[in-house]
């Protein structure tokens, strides 16, 4: 049986058909028998996560397992190593709890662990998931492939089928890249949209929080989830008109739609150009404004 989406997941946990405590269960079941495979996961939380679904979570998300990045993401408790070796040697651990992570534990996701990126989000790569830490996370696809990073533990336990959504982040192509390469849905959230705080912003904006999932719906039900100022931030972005869930399957109208096919900086493959040009022409013919080359 084919793993139910976050959406689907909720929705069974919610009408009773499961529970929490056997949607946790199962993910567990999935991590051990995957991960040491594929590497994706660098600190568990099985204990932690078996009492939060004892206790019957409640949210527009309840019951549904997840992993959070092993990197800038305070939970009170967890693990804060972000790939570095002497973190893991010291157990350093969030004293506090976060935005990110306390809007996901509000809406009654239940973190399984931590995944794995490059060491403090740099690293010898940061497009890779490789640390002297914790090792090669593997592509699911092909276990000689990258599923490049930062988010690459994150991508890789989502489209292995470990868990429906995780927890993810964005800078300078964190989601989008492992997202690309993993075959799954990753967005990174418009500047202001998710609230890091206690943080403030990161990279002047640039850098943001999001989901990794592998439905368009789920990454709209986790952006509902995490969307939304807290006090202090400097540039909350504005409020959407609607739930994003409830864009999902609507007519968008005519949309304006910038493609770029090339970097000024670099040489662009010729598969990935083609792929560009091809969706491109798809959006025009569905009667979207396209402009190339911007």
């Amino acid at each position: 049986m084919a793993l139910p989406d976050a959406v689907e997941t909720a929705s069974l946990v919610a009408a009773g058909r499961t529970t929490a405590a056997q949607a946790v269960e199962d993910a567990i079941a999935r991590a051990e028998q995957l991960n040491p495979k594929l590497n994706a996961i660098v600190a568990t939380s099985y204990e932690a996560a078996r009492q939060q679904a004892a206790a019957v979570p409640t949210g527009p998300l309840a019951g549904v397992p997840i992993l959070l990045k092993d990197l800038f993401t305070p939970v009170e408790g967890d693990t804060a190593h972000a790939g570095n070796r002497l973190l893991r040697q010291l157990d350093l651990r969030y004293q506090a709890t976060g935005n990110v992570g306390r809007r996901l534990r509000r809406a009654g996701t239940i973190s399984i662990g931590r995944s794995h990126s490059p060491e403090l989000g740099c690293g010898q790569c940061p497009a890779a998931s490789e640390t002297a830490a914790f090792g090669v996370t593997r592509n699911p696809w092909g276990p000689t492939r990258s599923p490049l990073g930062s988010s690459g533990g994150a991508a890789v336990a989502v489209a292995a089928g470990i868990v429906a959504l995780a927890h993810a982040s964005d800078g300078g192509g964190s989601i989008r890249l492992p997202a690309s390469a993993c075959g799954i849905v990753g967005l990174k959230p418009s500047r202001g949209r998710v609230s890091m705080a206690p943080a403030g912003e990161m990279w002047a904006g640039g850098a943001t929080d999001g989901v990794l999932s592998r439905t368009v719906r789920d990454t709209a039900a986790g952006l509902d989830v995490l969307s939304g100022p807290e006090l202090g931030d400097p540039t909350p972005a504005p409020p959407l008109p609607r739930p994003l869930l409830d864009e999902v399957g609507a007519d968008p109208g005519r949309l304006r739609v910038g493609v770029c096919d090339e970097l000024p900086y670099a040489t662009t493959d010729p598969a990935c150009q083609e792929a560009a040009r091809a969706a491109a022409d798809l959006l025009a013919s569905l009667g979207h404004e396209v402009d190339q080359g911007i």
